[in-house]
């Protein structure tokens, strides 16, 4: 009986490839289709669909929730999506800053500000915009920089 063959071995091993083919094509499978979720993701409008309509009345929707953060959020998308003209983006930036402002993020809230300052020098904003600036910097401790604002607003 030294003649018979032992063919157990081959059929585990043979298993043990069968299993590693199903793995490897499962793997290949759940790439291919986060891959294609991903471009999906990064493709597909998100939020109001750049519509500055809808856009508009999502911002003050939530501004009006009191979510600053996301009604900010909102009015940049607006800002980018409309193209409004210069005055009426200097007011959303400021608009913007106060927001930030209120929920407590004064390094953005003073990008905000000085964004607004720079696109349009609205004369009615000048006063408020060194105020809320003023506010921002003593917030963040930056007296250095308080001391040089106000010597060039003065």
């Amino acid at each position: 009986m030294s003649g018979d063959l032992d063919l157990t071995l081959d059929m585990v091993k043979k298993k043990k490839k069968d299993r590693t083919a199903l793995v490897l094509s499962l793997l290949v499978l759940v790439a291919v289709l986060s891959a294609l979720n991903a471009v999906y993701l990064f493709r597909s409008p998100r939020g109001a669909s750049g519509d500055p309509a809808v856009l508009e009345k999502l911002a003050l929707k939530l501004e009006k929730q009191e979510l600053y953060g996301a009604a900010a959020d909102t009015w940049t998308e607006y800002i980018r999506a409309a193209a409004p003209q210069e005055a009426e983006r200097a007011r959303i930036w400021y608009r913007i800053g106060k927001m930030r402002e209120q929920s407590g993020d004064c390094e953005s809230a003073l990008a905000a500000y000085y964004r607004s300052e720079m696109t349009a020098g609205l004369p009615g904003l000048e006063r408020e915009i060194s105020m809320a600036a003023e506010r921002c910097l003593t917030r963040l401790a930056r007296f250095a920089a308080l001391r040089s604002e106000l010597a060039e607003r003065t």
